[in-house]
């Protein structure tokens, strides 16, 4: 009788054809290791990710919330439940869990760029900025900060400043 791998070996391959792009084989490997352990707070999280990617919101949602259930204190997951949830249109408990996130970690550059894109979506501009630059603050190298300042200043009409932005 052959010997099944080992759920951490599993989720290592699982995590590796995940940043490989292939989202078939990670949620294949993820779910074989929930089939073993099936509140792997880390397949929970990646799954969800890989969901979310392709654009399963809900089901996303539902994952990454059942990895919170284990592991409330990692920052990372609540930026992700903030993403599944905006998704979804939620918007105000994406608030939530991306301030959650930034309660945990306040230098968590991803959801500083995601609080700024529902704050400048919600109308509240100047929020909007603080955030992006504060981000551009934590990683002076983040694109997405760069690219959501920059055409938000473009659309505010500075101009000069979007130019040096983008």
């Amino acid at each position: 009788m052959a010997l099944l791998p080992d759920p951490r070996t599993l989720l290592d391959a699982a995590l590796a054809a995940h940043r490989a792009g292939d989202l078939d084989a990670a949620a294949k490997g993820y779910r074989a290791v929930l089939e073993r352990v099936p509140d792997q707070t880390d397949a929970l999280h990646l799954l969800g990710l890989v969901r979310l990617t392709e654009g399963a919101s809900a089901e996303a949602e539902e994952l990454i919330r059942r990895a919170l259930k284990r592991s409330r204190g990692v920052a990372e997951i609540w930026n992700s439940l903030g993403n599944a949830l905006a998704a979804q249109d939620k918007n105000k408990e994406a608030a939530k869990a991306f301030r959650e996130a930034l309660v945990l970690n306040p230098r968590l550059v991803g959801a500083l760029v995601n609080l700024g894109r529902l704050a400048n979506a919600s109308g509240n501009a100047a929020e909007a900025e603080k955030l992006w630059r504060k981000a551009l603050v934590e990683d002076p190298n983040c694109a997405d900060a760069w690219t959501n300042l920059g055409v938000f200043l473009y659309w505010q009409s500075r101009w000069g400043e979007s130019v040096e932005v983008l």
